[in-house]
């Protein structure tokens, strides 16, 4: 019998209604500078575990200003993420994280470059510059969250066990992995165990929330899609829509019915490879 060892994605409610010591308030944001480098993904899902996402830049004075005050938290660094990337469209467009408007840039010379294998943007400390960087670099990041936010109810974070509540889709989220990995039925069964079934996606917000858990693990992990029919078709196994299917590119392809979500997109794969499993609570 295998062990199921569960990430916890620890969920830190946001309770002020200004930015609290430590960190600094703009217009009507927060911006948390956290001094723990990771990779891209890690970053972003730890700002949207307290609330916000990876600070987007919208005009030149913003981006002054977060170099700027970087140098009081990032003393032992040259640049630092914000939340702007490519990963969806593998090097034609850039995407911030919380889904702003692509309306401002501060490339430094040369760049954006490589684009097949440098889909993340960092900020240089120095001139405050972007370049886009290997996104498993691990460098320190900044957090943007409303500083409006009030006080939640407790009903607004409903999720237990560590799973991560994400209020557009209403529902809970967590990353299993094992000492065994399981097939693609039984990770849907113990999803299922849960109440929940195996993660469906249905836009690229959703996608970008569970990409960063696929970050997690060796391998990508599975989610609730698969095909009955060689791949004509395809369906999640909570019996939502297939309304929005971001393939890898390259696939589907004729590994097998059943579907892994990649840091870059879906994947299909024989249902009897074990591996970790993403599980989704629908609320």
């Amino acid at each position: 019998m295998c062990r199921l060892t569960f990430f916890v994605v620890v969920l830190i409610p946001i309770i002020f209604g200004f930015c609290p010591p430590g960190n600094y308030e703009y217009q009507t944001n927060c911006y948390f500078f956290q001094n723990n480098p990771t990779g891209f993904s890690t970053a972003e899902l730890n700002c949207v575990s307290i609330g916000g996402h990876l600070a987007s830049i919208h005009d030149g004075f913003t981006n002054s200003l977060l170099t700027q005050q970087s140098l009081s938290f990032f003393n032992a660094s040259t640049d630092f993420w914000i939340g702007l990337d490519n990963l969806q469209t593998m090097g034609n467009n850039w995407y911030w994280t919380d889904g702003g408007t692509f309306d401002f840039f501060d490339w430094s010379n040369g760049m954006p470059e490589n684009l097949q294998t440098q889909n993340c943007v960092a900020i240089s400390m120095i001139d405050g510059r972007w370049s886009n960087e290997n996104c498993f670099l691990s460098k320190p990041y900044v957090c943007a969250i409303n500083s409006a936010a009030t006080t939640p109810p407790p009903s607004a974070y409903p999720c237990s066990g560590g799973f991560l509540y994400y209020e557009p889709t209403n529902s809970c989220y967590g990353v299993y992995t094992h000492q065994e990995d399981q097939t693609w039925s039984n990770s849907e069964s113990y999803c299922e165990s849960l109440k929940g079934h195996l993660t469906s996606v249905h836009n690229y917000a959703e996608f970008r929330l569970i990409a960063a858990f696929a970050s997690y693990g060796k391998y990508a992990p599975w989610c609730g899609l698969f095909s009955n029919d060689g791949g004509r078709t395809w369906q999640w196994s909570d019996k939502s829509s297939a309304d929005y299917l971001p393939w890898q590119p390259g696939y589907p392809s004729g590994s097998g019915p059943c579907v892994a979500l990649a840091h870059s997109g879906l994947i299909n794969a024989d249902c009897n490879q074990e591996q970790p499993m993403i599980c989704k609570i629908q609320l």
